[in-house]
């Protein structure tokens, strides 16, 4: 990271994060990543790739720090590779190793804001779990590290460098400032003439506004096959997702509801710098928990 980028701004999305983070988040904001490597791993080599990935994407070894400026990116220790080793390696005893690194804090001051873990899980198997901090990391950029991690890895196990040029994401950040500010008096002006005054909430219950984060809990919508279906083919006829139907529908219910507004599905938003694709916080996926590949 230049000195450059140490004072570069926070994108928006990781300001949002940041005073979630503050609020009392916690692990909901944790990135969880399984990759499970069947084979005859080259456990150097991985180490090595996982260090290479870092390189790649020096947002991974950011944090977000607040001064007199603001919301600023700034240096953070840098993410550790572990290679951990479990007595006996049972199912129970992996479960529990990747329950607890995925809940493990983070260090928002001093970072590192992500970490890596590399576990025999069997013969010729192994699972490496990648953990960051939303600050630095989303629902799109798992598919970015995988990607960079198979490559890196390749070189590596055949003894070559990977020769892949660092992406900055601190310049994406500070353009999507620069783009904002020069819209912001449109974008004023536009809404002083439309804003209203919000419609009364008619949800039952107090009104009880949060000073911190309560704990997350899972909710089963009830959306049967049928009713899946159905959204499924509005979808198709609409070219868009499944997702986007039902939060459509979400924000039809809510406004019926009178708040006048809706949802949103996360902080991030895409770039649009015609760029490579880097990772950060943000960066255009939804953050909606953990995934798991094979390589």
């Amino acid at each position: 990271m230049t000195h450059r980028q140490e004072t570069l701004p926070a994108s928006f999305a990781q300001q949002g994060i940041w005073i979630g983070a503050r609020m009392g988040a916690g692990p909901a904001y944790h990135m969880p990543l399984v990759l499970w490597l069947d084979g005859d791993l080259d456990v150097a080599a991985m180490v090595a790739a996982c260090a290479d990935v870092v390189a790649r994407h020096p947002v991974l070894a950011t944090t977000v720090a607040e001064n007199r400026d603001g919301l600023r990116l700034a240096v953070a220790a840098q993410p550790s590779v572990t290679v951990a080793d479990l007595p006996g390696r049972s199912p129970d005893a992996l479960d529990q190793l990747v329950r607890d690194e995925i809940a493990r804090p983070f260090d928002l001051e001093k970072g590192p804001t992500a970490r890596f873990t590399l576990v025999p899980a069997g013969p010729e198997r192994h699972l490496l779990l990648f953990v960051a901090h939303h600050l630095v990391f989303d629902g799109i950029s798992k598919d970015i590290l995988v990607r960079d991690l198979a490559r890196c890895y390749a070189a590596r196990r055949d003894g070559d460098d990977p020769r892949l040029r660092p992406l900055s994401f601190a310049e994406v950040a500070a353009a999507e400032h620069e783009r904002v500010a020069g819209a912001l008096a449109g974008a004023t002006d536009f809404w002083a003439r439309r804003r209203a005054e919000p419609a009364g909430i008619v949800l039952p219950g107090p009104l009880r506004p949060a000073a911190r984060f309560g704990a997350g809990v899972e909710i089963d919508a009830g959306i049967d096959h049928e009713l899946g279906g159905h959204a499924a083919e509005v979808a198709r006829a609409a070219g868009a997702t499944t997702f986007e139907v039902l939060l459509a529908a979400v924000h039809a219910l809510l406004f019926r509801y009178g708040s006048g507004g809706g949802t949103g599905s996360g902080p991030e938003g895409d770039p649009g710098n015609g760029t490579e694709s880097g990772t950060g916080g943000g960066a255009g996926g939804r953050a909606e928990g953990g995934a798991e590949s094979r390589a």
